[in-house]
């Protein structure tokens, strides 16, 4: 990726596929391979993923083959109406494939007989069937506050996969964040140690490469810098699957709405490192230089469902969510292995769900 001279975007820019050797290439969570091109947010493509990764696969050789791995019911990509990669129509019509479909039934991540999966098997029949809502049973707590103090007794520090929230709004991610670090005794900094971080934008240094979505664990802090009018620090992070990386990181983006700068703000940070760093001028590639490049973080203990998607916890917290919306309360529950939880909205224009007791 490398940004353009005047404008506060990156595009992504796909590499050449050199392998002439027939081969199958495996896409697991395939629902959330989108089908737009995206040309006007902050991460651009001239082309969408799909269309990229069906002319990389045929590229190399076009004996090639692609096996797509998703669940059609869960979330399809921001912005659309359905998972692509999954519609053997669409992928014979728009991208001339021979497709073969298979569905695995069994479920593997949670006990036979849970009530996750008596939740997530009433939700894909109201899928199925046309219905737009289902109402998923959980465990009930009586307010939001109870909901931190519990999530915080399940959560391990040592083993990230024990708990998290989820929520459907980045407003609401933002403010469970904030009362956890508030219970944490951590507010008063912008990051941490012990800060759970989720990775907002794919980070690339020397051969090194992280994807946006990444989680991770702040392990130090430094003392905060200035550079192009935003907050940088040196941090040591350990993104799960022990990865541990030493690097800037722009402190700006934590409690930014979206966890992204603003344009004007994006716009000003290339011209400071354009201007001050010969290499980066030359090459345009945000892994030369070191503000540009930096780590783009936002909070981890709570995270919208787009994000979670393709994560397991033990233990989930359902911020209270609209019920029509059967896939995003389908997705939310998978993502628990052991239990769910959830509280009742003080709003009463707020839909509810049904509680275990």
């Amino acid at each position: 990726p490398s940004p353009v001279e005047g404008e506060s975007t990156v595009w992504m820019v796909p590499k050449a596929n050199g392998c002439t050797d027939r081969t199958v290439f495996v896409v697991d969570e395939a629902s959330m391979l989108s089908n737009r091109a995206d040309t006007k947010g902050e991460m651009r493509t001239a082309r969408a993923p799909l269309a990229d990764l069906v002319r990389y696969v045929k590229e190399g050789n076009a004996r090639s083959q692609i096996v797509f791995v998703g669940d059609a019911f869960q979330l399809p990509p921001v912005g659309e109406q359905a998972s692509a990669a999954l519609d053997p129509v669409l992928l014979q019509e728009a991208y001339g494939l021979r497709v073969h479909t298979a569905e695995l039934r069994e479920v593997m991540r949670q006990a036979s007989g849970s009530y996750i999966m008596e939740n997530a098997l009433r939700l894909r029949e109201a899928m199925e069937s046309g219905r737009t809502s289902a109402r998923p049973r959980l465990k009930r707590l009586s307010n939001e506050g109870a909901q931190v103090r519990t999530f915080l007794d399940a959560f391990d520090p040592e083993r990230p996969e024990s708990a998290t929230m989820l929520a459907y709004t980045n407003r609401d991610v933002n403010r469970m964040n904030r009362n956890v670090r508030a219970r944490l005794g951590t507010a008063g900094t912008r990051l941490a140690p012990t800060d759970r971080v989720v990775l907002q934008r794919p980070w690339r240094r020397d051969g090194a490469l992280l994807v946006g979505g990444e989680q991770g664990t702040v392990l130090s802090v430094g003392e905060a810098s200035s550079f192009g009018g935003l907050s940088f620090a040196e941090v040591r992070v350990a993104f799960d699957g022990d990865r541990v990386v030493d690097d800037l990181a722009l402190l700006d983006t934590l409690t930014a709405p979206k966890g992204s700068l603003r344009a004007d703000q994006e716009r000003a940070l290339l011209h400071e490192a354009i201007r001050r760093n010969p290499a980066f001028r030359e090459s345009r590639h945000l892994s030369d230089d070191p503000h540009a490049g930096a780590l783009r973080l936002r909070h981890g203990f709570a995270l919208t469902v787009h994000k979670a998607q393709g994560g397991e916890w033990d233990h989930v917290y359902l911020h209270p969510y609209l019920a029509r919306d059967s896939r995003w309360v389908y997705t939310a529950v998978t993502r628990a292995r052991k239990e769910a939880y959830s509280y009742r909205h003080p709003y009463p224009s707020v839909d509810m769900v049904d509680f275990m007791a």
